[in-house]
């Protein structure tokens, strides 16, 4: 349904037209039981039936293997991954819906360890991605505590560590670290509350890529810690800093200046030029540490 939601917005069409569809298909089969409020682990098509910890049949081998784990409590009460993935998603299509079962979802699955961290119970399907996945659904949903509390927690367990200047969770059997589970929690630290309701109900408008932006950063050699454009102000922010073992000096280019305009540029508080409008405007920045630029309309 996203990609349906993102294309639509890219070309004009209506494919999110059949949301209400697919939302009714997910309520009759109750892919997210309304009295457990947990989310099934799958869907069978051939066999028109739903996999979840209240009927975890499949019809296959691993009958053998989940139906007695299920009877004996070895499943727990649903996924946590399951609740985290569903629920992270489809909040940007169905957030009334999914809002109501997160309260029930993390007192199912959260576990405090103190006021800073907080664990998820056994989830045996998705051992390496639960935190990443439920850590992003409590960003999207406003819940700040909670995604703080998991991501404290699995940087414990997954152990990142910082290589050339870029923080990253190292493949890692002892702790079922795999690529999917740094990719996970990358989103959930980025995440805020409706970010990806907004993304895909509120896109940027076109003006938005008529603003003030930059082109050709020469990236590792530079790395920006922020870029953002005040159209109230007309001021364009940068933070930077110089990549492992980066020297000398670096250029990049400010696009969508307005000719008509004049503008001035500081540099650490200090201004530095003063210049009429230009699209490119080339900008060079010296690798010697961090630095904080500011472009203003005057």
């Amino acid at each position: 349904m996203l990609s349906f939601i993102l294309y639509d917005w890219v070309h004009g069409a209506h494919l999110a037209d059949a949301r209400q569809k697919f939302f009714d298909f997910f309520l009759e089969r109750k892919l997210i039981d309304p009295r457990t409020h947990e989310t099934a682990g799958f869907y069978l098509i051939k066999q028109d039936q739903v996999f979840s910890v209240q009927r975890p049949l499949s019809g296959n081998a691993y009958d053998l293997l989940l139906a007695p784990a299920a009877f004996l409590g070895a499943a727990g009460k649903g996924s946590s991954s399951a609740n985290g993935w569903t629920g992270a998603f489809m909040h940007a299509w169905q957030p009334e819906f999914i809002e109501r079962h997160y309260p029930t979802q993390r007192d199912n699955h959260l576990r405090e360890i103190g006021e800073d961290k907080a664990r998820l119970n056994r989830d045996l399907p998705a051992r390496p991605l639960k935190y990443g996945y439920f850590a992003a659904y409590a960003a999207e949903v406003g819940d700040a505590k909670t995604a703080a509390q998991l991501l404290a927690f699995a940087d414990q367990k997954h152990k990142p560590v910082w290589q050339d200047g870029m923080l990253y969770y190292p493949w890692d059997k002892s702790t079922t670290t795999v690529r999917l589970t740094g990719i996970l929690l990358f989103l959930a630290r980025a995440n805020v509350k409706n970010g990806l309701l907004d993304l895909h109900q509120h896109p940027w408008a076109e003006d938005h890529w008529k603003q003030p932006a930059l082109e050709g950063v020469d990236y590792p050699k530079l790395l920006l810690r922020r870029a953002i454009y005040d159209p109230e102000k007309q001021v364009l922010i940068i933070s930077s800093v110089p990549g492992p073992g980066a020297e000398g000096k670096t250029t990049f280019q400010v696009r969508n200046l307005n000719p008509g305009k004049q503008y001035a540029l500081w540099l650490d508080g200090k201004m530095v030029q003063h210049f009429p409008g230009q699209d490119p405007f080339p900008v060079e920045l010296s690798l010697d540490g961090p630095h904080d630029l500011v472009l203003s309309a005057l």
